[in-house]
């Protein structure tokens, strides 16, 4: 008798020893992995798809204790897509600057990332890194204090032109235009007077085309314009904004091209030369042509278009405030609203397929904003990976 209360005491107290130990475990597993998860904010800021099809993104992150205190310190990670999930690619990139913004970010050959800042002037002197590669794991700064760069504003990348970037060189956003292949640097033209928030777009082929161009060498230049290899050429009469209406303000948001050689553009204007063209424009046969929307009224004069892209079948898409809309030729179809969330950009694969960043605010993000991937499947737009909190 003894023995078997021996025997059950013994089982007894393995049992709660058991018990003990595997919640011991599990809470501590439990309170690891919310710690990872919270230890940084983190904002997806670009993504860039891989001919091969492989999808990578560049954050911005703040750790969670310069969130608390407000202050503006913040470093850069870059993740790759696999399997639904984000998983980090090589190291963190810390930088001296704390406002600066990611204005250019490639992948070249699947291996070597490029990686461009802007910055505000009144927080950046010229010798502060702006332009920055990953290979291997690890980041290297390249040296442009021979240019005396302010800040890089935007940049385009091709496989077959490399990188190329509009930097300012002083505080009234005066600059030049640069190429950065093979980690040579390469200036392109005369310094120009171009907006500070154009856009640029690097062809198929390595062309590379502006929107947002005010003034250059010889005398002003339309709003969008090709690099010939010597020179910038204007696209026809340009588009431009009426200077009669009241508050009109140009804005360039982007350019595309497409492999048979149209260029696509969305921003604020309403006309090229005599003709009126609002919002959204494509340049084919040496003139500026809009498009005919499902919704007519749904674009002004003061209205802005948001993004379009260039489809691998050249077609486009155009992303007007919450409305995608595939365009083809002169006529644009809705293809889904989504007034929930708010689409940044357009990124369309090899493949076609079609992403976009989003953001939006919920109770569950603390007054941060969630950002996150978004593809559209069957007309609907799909999250894809995990959501992000900044």
């Amino acid at each position: 008798m003894n023995k078997f209360f021996s025997l059950h005491n013994f089982l007894e107290k393995r049992i709660v020893y058991f018990i003990i130990i595997f919640f011991s475990i599990f809470f501590s597993a439990s309170t690891f992995a919310s710690a990872a998860q919270n230890e940084n904010h983190m904002s997806m800021s670009k993504i860039f798809i891989t001919p091969s099809d492989e999808m990578y993104a560049v954050f911005t992150c703040a750790t969670k204790k310069n969130r608390e205190v407000n202050t503006d310190s913040v470093f850069f990670r870059v993740m790759k897509l696999k399997d639904k999930e984000w998983v980090q690619v090589g190291k963190d990139l810390h930088i001296e600057s704390k406002t600066s913004l990611v204005s250019g970010f490639a992948v070249f050959n699947d291996d070597t990332v490029i990686l461009s800042l802007k910055d505000n002037f009144k927080h950046i002197k010229p010798q502060h890194a702006v332009l920055f590669t990953m290979s291997n794991g690890s980041w290297k700064s390249h040296d442009l204090h021979q240019f005396n760069i302010y800040s890089i504003q935007y940049g385009s990348f091709s496989q077959k032109g490399g990188f190329c970037f509009f930097a300012t060189t002083n505080k009234y956003g005066q600059g030049y235009f640069f190429k950065f292949f093979n980690n040579t640097i390469e200036q392109l033209g005369e310094i120009v007077d171009a907006s500070e928030d154009g856009v640029l777009a690097a062809s198929s082929d390595g062309d590379l085309y502006i929107f947002g161009i005010v003034n250059g060498p010889p005398g002003k230049l339309g709003t969008v314009a090709r690099w010939d290899g010597a020179k910038w050429v204007s696209l026809g009469a340009g588009l431009d904004a009426e200077a009669n209406i009241p508050q009109y303000v140009l804005f360039f948001n982007s350019i595309s091209v497409a492999s048979n050689g149209t260029v696509y553009v969305a921003g604020r204007f309403n006309k090229s030369g005599k003709k009126t063209i609002r919002a959204f424009a494509r340049y084919e046969g040496n003139k500026w042509n809009g498009f005919n929307f499902a919704r007519k009224s749904n674009i002004s004069d003061l209205d802005t278009g948001t993004c379009i892209a260039a489809a691998t079948d050249n077609s486009a898409y155009a992303l007007f405030n919450d409305s995608l809309y595939h365009c083809i030729k002169g006529n644009c179809s809705l293809v889904v609203a989504d007034k929930e969330h708010s689409p940044k950009d357009i990124t369309i694969a090899p493949d076609n397929s079609i992403y976009s960043i989003f953001s939006h605010l919920t109770p569950q993000s603390g007054g941060g904003m969630v950002t996150n991937l978004a593809k559209i499947v069957n007309n609907k737009w799909v999250v894809v990976g995990d959501e992000f909190i900044y």
